[in-house]
């Protein structure tokens, strides 16, 4: 007899009238509604697909050869995307993660100067220190523009896809444009970012943005003034409002559709119930194409407590609303591209997918881990390529996979969090390696999140059957 067998295990999650199935073990999940859960739960009592089929006749009064059509294309579809299984589990290949050639991310941070001063800023006392030892003479000064030119000219010719230009305020470095425009130089499918509070942006900082770089992704912690300002200090917010619809504008003036303009609000207790608020604010006042909403990150070089993190609940709530707005925002079906593939990952690619570089060319391995015990070399010394591929830090930190990781190893999901941020393990629980129980909850939603919204299956396999 042919048995339809589900994965030995399998985790479930329900929404709004739908059911998402996974196999952690595969890396495999489908999306079914009341009629696929209703199988499936018959398959996971061993029941056959005849004996499936008989109850559907006599409890919703479908043919017998309507229902034996629907069951068996059901099957058949969750059987092509491998979820369901023949007689036995075919345990597929696990995933394999090889080394990189080089990093496909680079932050490089250009000053250590900043027009704010934010209390949760991830750098704010490793720049504070390294301006007041630099102004006594006793470190290196930051790179000059050519040693600058230099660098990033190695970074293109090793391969580096997207580079970050960040600091401290990047605008506040008087060769900013210039290095902008020489990063663009070299390549055209060079990704450039640049990472401001967009203060600095008036009309002629807005025109070379435009001109030069993909992304500029600016800091707005909220729609209104004193949301905005209880963190990143008095009289901040209409500068920054002033700096965002300029790019807005001059991007329109050009009539070229770059760069792309994205707003980072840092969620915490006290602005993730205006979640929805933001972003009706920023997409249909401010016109900016999006927003990258990031979690306040606990640690011990922060001045904010740990209280200060949303909880589970005040996020589901703030991400439902928000949800809903947007869904209202397009009232008539739009036909978008699929989601990209979820591509399994067992590392949040600390000092291998990506790396840092600090004003005066020192390398750490993650732009939030720029403490001397992570320091992997000097760009004036050795380099770049040397420094990536012979480091020890590096070597150490790209030791720190999820499979490696306590706690973290056993868990269904660790192939989507990776395990987490290895930076925030370090600056909250003193351990590079530690579990990262503090998000730990967050990290799941967001993975079970994904698979949602990257479904395997399409939806019209896997409705009508018991109707």
């Amino acid at each position: 007899m042919n048995m339809v067998m589900l994965p030995p295990r399998v985790r479930m999650w329900n929404r709004d009238g739908w059911y998402l199935y996974f196999d952690p073990h595969n890396f495999k999940w489908v999306r079914v509604n009341d009629s696929g859960h209703f199988i499936l739960t018959r398959l996971q009592l061993y029941r056959t697909t005849e004996d499936i089929i008989s109850e559907i006749v006599e409890r919703f009064g479908m043919t017998g050869d309507v229902a034996h059509a629907a069951v068996h294309q059901f099957v058949d579809d969750l059987s092509s995307v491998g979820f369901l299984h023949h007689d036995e589990y075919n345990e597929g290949e696990r995933p394999t993660f090889g080394p990189r050639a080089f990093a496909h991310t680079v932050y490089m941070h250009l000053t250590n100067n900043c027009n704010l001063k934010c209390p949760y800023c991830y750098n704010k006392s490793d720049r504070e220190y390294k301006i007041k030892m630099e102004k006594q003479g006793r470190i290196a000064s930051i790179l000059t523009t050519d040693e600058s030119k230099a660098l990033i000219t190695r970074l293109v010719e090793n391969g580096v896809k997207h580079l970050v230009f960040t600091g401290g305020e990047p605008l506040m470095r008087p060769d900013a444009l210039e290095l902008f425009e020489h990063a663009r130089s070299l390549s055209s499918t060079l990704k450039i970012e640049v990472l401001t509070n967009g203060i600095l942006i008036k009309d002629a900082v807005a025109e070379k943005l435009c001109e030069f770089v993909n992304m500029v992704t600016i800091s707005l912690d909220g729609h209104e003034r004193h949301m905005h300002e209880r963190y990143r200090g008095r009289n901040t917010f209409a500068p920054t409002i002033r700096g965002i619809r300029k790019l807005v504008e001059v991007r329109k003036r050009r009539g070229k559709p770059g760069p792309r303009i994205s707003l980072v609000p840092a969620l915490t207790d006290k602005n993730i119930g205006f979640m929805k608020e933001i972003y009706e604010f920023a997409l249909d006042d401010l016109g900016v194409d999006g927003l990258a909403p990031i979690l306040f990150q606990a640690g011990d070089h922060q001045e904010l407590s740990i209280q200060q993190i949303p909880t589970l609940a005040e996020w589901g709530v703030a991400q439902n609303r928000t949800r809903d707005y947007l869904r209202g925002r397009s009232p008539q079906p739009v036909k978008t591209a699929p989601p990209s593939p979820v591509v399994p990952r067992n590392h949040c690619g600390v000092g291998e997918g990506e790396f840092s570089v600090d004003p005066a060319g020192f390398v750490y391995p993650c732009q939030t881990m720029h403490f001397d015990q992570f320091i992997c070399g000097n760009v004036r010394e050795l380099d770049i390529k040397e420094i990536y591929d012979t480091s020890p830090v590096m070597r150490r930190v790209r030791t720190a996979v999820v499979d490696n990781l306590d706690v973290c190893r056993h868990c269904d999901v660790k192939y989507f969090c990776n395990g987490g941020c290895r930076s925030t393990a370090f600056n909250v629980y003193g351990e590079f390696e530690k579990h990262n129980e503090l998000y730990c909850r967050h990290l799941e939603k967001l993975a079970v999140d994904r698979m949602w919204a990257n479904c395997e299956l399409p939806l019209h396999a896997t409705e009508g059957v018991c109707a």
